[in-house]
């Protein structure tokens, strides 16, 4: 019992290294709940055996003489002995028609294999819920039947697909304050003014489009902001700015930074909200970068 309980209270306390901080509680929960429940049998179990054979046992015999309960266990004890025997015994019908136990458990092997196999065989569920109440309840009723007719829950939109560069995954909250979100923690960008850079982000960005799970029913704009950028620049004049159509891709890095920022200046208006594509900034200097499209998938709450 000790080795069982310390390796499942182990196995969930290794969890608690998770970023999640909702599982990481769970999991100190769980464990200590393991190691509780393993106090509790090793305490309580000898002394209920004790009770029992101290108490309980002597209660099937009153003043020397066998009570109605001790009775009743003997016959049911006597019953099974006798049953056993007999079925035990060589001479019994068991071992009678031993010739016939060989054919009888191959027509239920092969019976069984039909069925595995054959009809009506194990597939996979024919559902995409899990039934975990009666099959009539109203919430069963509604995820089989209902939930197909109602509008909100019938018309998906399309899954986003975004890539986030430039932000770290780690979580600086509370160690166990699920209400806790923590700060943003920034790691280095490569210098998006290098040519190769720009060159590495439109390969990314093209590549990306030519993938089966991409949009190309809809027009998609501001998705990628090299590509956004070349196209704000490809129609400005060159009679008023350096940011025009005279200049060519992959832009020389001083007048790729200015453009960037001119660009982001113009675009980047009170519509957009801190999930919108572009390039973000932090001390005048990119930041974090946000490519984002939109997905021929189609969102369903199973996937959550």
């Amino acid at each position: 019992m000790f080795v069982t309980s310390a390796s499942t209270a182990t196995a969930f306390f290794a969890c608690t290294y998770t970023d999640i901080v909702s599982m990481r509680c769970f999991c100190i929960y769980a464990g200590t709940c393991v190691l509780v429940h393993y106090v509790i049998v090793i305490t309580w179990l000898p002394a209920c055996v004790v009770i029992y054979e101290k108490y309980a046992l002597r209660g099937c015999h009153v003043f020397g003489k066998e009570s109605k309960v001790g009775k009743l266990f003997r016959s049911i004890h006597s019953q099974l002995t006798r049953l056993s025997r007999f079925l035990l015994n060589r001479q019994s019908i068991i071992s009678t028609i031993s010739y016939a136990w060989l054919p009888l458990f191959l027509v239920i092997s092969v019976g069984g294999a039909i069925a595995l196999f054959g009809w009506p065989r194990l597939s996979p569920p024919s559902s995409d819920t899990f039934q975990m109440l009666s099959f009539r309840h109203p919430f069963e009723v509604f995820d089989r039947e209902v939930r197909k007719h109602v509008n909100f829950l019938s018309s998906y939109a399309s899954l986003p697909i975004t890539f986030v560069f430039g932000v770290s995954k780690a979580f600086n909250g509370g160690y166990f304050d699920i209400k806790s979100h923590g700060s943003l923690v920034l790691q280095p960008l490569a210098d998006l003014s290098l040519p190769e850079t720009q060159l590495w982000f439109s390969n990314f960005c093209w590549e990306l489009r030519q993938q089966d799970f991409f949009d190309d029913s809809i027009i998609q704009s501001h998705g990628c902001f090299v590509e956004e950028l070349r196209t704000w620049i490809m129609v400005r004049s060159c009679a008023s700015d350096l940011c025009c159509q005279d200049l060519v891709f992959p832009y020389n890095q001083s007048v790729f930074s200015y453009c960037l920022d001119k660009y982001t200046a113009a675009t980047m208006t009170h519509g957009h909200t801190v999930a919108s594509p572009g390039v973000r900034y932090k001390n005048n200097k990119p930041a974090a970068v946000i490519i984002s499209f939109q997905s021929n998938v189609k969102a369903d709450y199973n996937m959550i």
